[in-house]
């Protein structure tokens, strides 16, 4: 008896203060959602699968690094983000949960030509992708603007695209929708294209190395119980919703390119995307 009582005096207290370490891919700038829906999940299920501390790796890693160290199992419990393709399915636990609710399917431009709101009738797509469009060198979007016949140039650096549009060495620079208001701040004379936007799947979900099922299932749980008690919702308002009020998307014309990079994924995680049409209940 006395053994035993030792023991819960001086082995407990290491084990209450056992926690998982979690690794998570910094942001590199701006607002911390990404990091702060990790730690919602998380959080959500503590009781079950027990405390957690979440670390974070080197923010100015580029992607390329960030999958290279995912996959030598550098780092304990490794997640990061990613824009979803057929082969990150086959070779990664993906958690199928689309982390901005779908808005970065949306992309607006900005654009070396300056247009007016009231001339915005008989858009033609075909003459959009005409047009030179810079995007960065190894994006999905590159690639998926490419394969939807876009006359696309590819850029290492954003502040180059920025330049190009700007010195009107193309026409178009395309972002997703929640990417705008920061950058319209940070380069003010250049003009955000009022007519239109593009729409393709573009989910973004946390992954993991294929050995590390116990915090993808923890994840995936934890996702999926704060979408539904309303607090993902919460989260997810604080940083979109004005941001996609800045878009105006109900003033522009939407034409849906194909994305074929995904052809595995079944359509799931679609129950989750945010809607244009809910817009006003948020």
């Amino acid at each position: 008896m006395r053994t035993f009582v030792l023991f819960i005096i001086f082995f407990c207290p290491f084990i209450a203060l056992s926690k998982t370490i979690i690794t998570f891919a910094g942001e590199s700038e701006g607002p911390r959602y990404i990091k702060n829906l990790l730690e919602l999940a998380l959080e959500k299920t503590k009781s079950e699968f027990g405390d957690f501390e979440l670390v974070s790796t080197d923010q100015h890693e580029n992607y390329p690094r960030l999958i290279g160290q995912l996959d030598k199992g550098i780092y304990e419990n490794f997640v990061m983000k990613v824009s979803v393709t057929d082969e990150i399915l086959k070779n990664y636990n993906v958690i199928k949960f689309p982390l901005e609710l779908g808005v970065t399917g949306y992309r607006v431009a900005f654009s070396s030509q300056r247009n007016d709101q009231n001339k915005c009738d008989n858009i033609d797509i075909n003459d959009i992708a005409e047009e030179l469009t810079v995007q960065g060198i190894g994006w999905l979007d590159t690639d998926v603007l490419k394969y939807n016949h876009f006359n696309v140039y590819g850029v290492a650096r954003s502040q180059q695209m920025f330049e190009m549009i700007k010195h009107k060495r193309a026409r178009y620079f395309f972002r997703a929708i929640n990417e705008l208001p920061y950058e319209s701040n940070q380069y003010p004379n250049l003009a955000i294209e009022p007519c239109f936007a593009l729409k393709y799947p573009l989910p973004r979900f946390f992954i993991t190395n294929k050995r590390d099922v116990k915090i993808a299932k923890r994840i995936d749980i934890g996702l999926k119980m704060a979408y539904k008690d309303g607090s993902l919702i919460k989260l997810w308002k604080r940083y979109y919703i004005e941001k996609i009020r800045f878009a105006n998307m109900k003033e522009r014309q939407i034409f849906e390119l194909k994305n074929p990079y995904i052809k595995s994924l079944d359509d799931e995680y679609l129950q989750y995307n945010f809607k244009f049409s809910e817009l006003n209940d948020y």
